[in-house]
C-alpha cells in the first residue's frame, strides 16, 4: 500500500491535481481521434469502445490476420502493441496516455497501423 500511496505521490507532485486530470483528458482524445480513424477503415473494426484513454481493435480478417498485425507492428520498434481478448476474440491495445505522446506519434502509428495491415 504504501507503494501505491508513493507512486500517487510522485504522480500528483509531477502533474498537480488539474495537471493530472489534463493530461487523463488528453489521453482520452487521442484514443478517440485513433477510434475514429479506425472506425472508419473497412479492413478494422473496434472491439470495445475506448475507455480512459485505451482503444481495443482488431482487423476483420479474423484471429491469424490480428495476430499478424501485432507482430508485423511490434517488430519495427517504432511501435509497441499489447494484446487481449474482448467477446473471445483477440484484439490489439492502444493506450496513448504516454508522458510525452503528442497527435504526431498517434499520426504516425495510424500510418504503421495502415501500411502494416495491407490494403485489400
Amino acid at each position: 500500500m504504501q507503494q501505491l500511496a508513493l507512486k500517487l505521490w510522485s504522480v500528483l507532485r509531477c502533474y498537480g491535481a488539474e495537471g493530472l486530470a489534463a493530461h487523463v483528458e488528453d489521453g482520452i482524445h487521442l484514443a478517440q481521434q485513433l477510434a475514429c480513424r479506425i472506425a472508419k477503415d473497412p479492413r478494422f473494426e473496434i472491439a470495445a469502445p475506448p475507455q480512459l484513454g485505451l482503444l481495443c481493435f482488431r482487423l476483420t480478417a479474423g484471429e491469424q490476420a490480428t495476430h499478424h498485425l501485432l507482430d508485423r507492428i511490434n517488430t519495427t520498434g517504432r511501435a509497441l502493441l499489447s494484446s487481449t481478448r474482448v467477446h473471445g476474440r483477440t484484439a490489439l491495445r492502444v493506450a496513448p496516455g504516454g508522458h510525452h505522446t503528442r497527435p504526431d506519434d498517434l499520426e504516425e502509428l495510424w500510418s504503421l497501423i495502415d501500411d502494416s495491415a495491407g490494403h485489400p
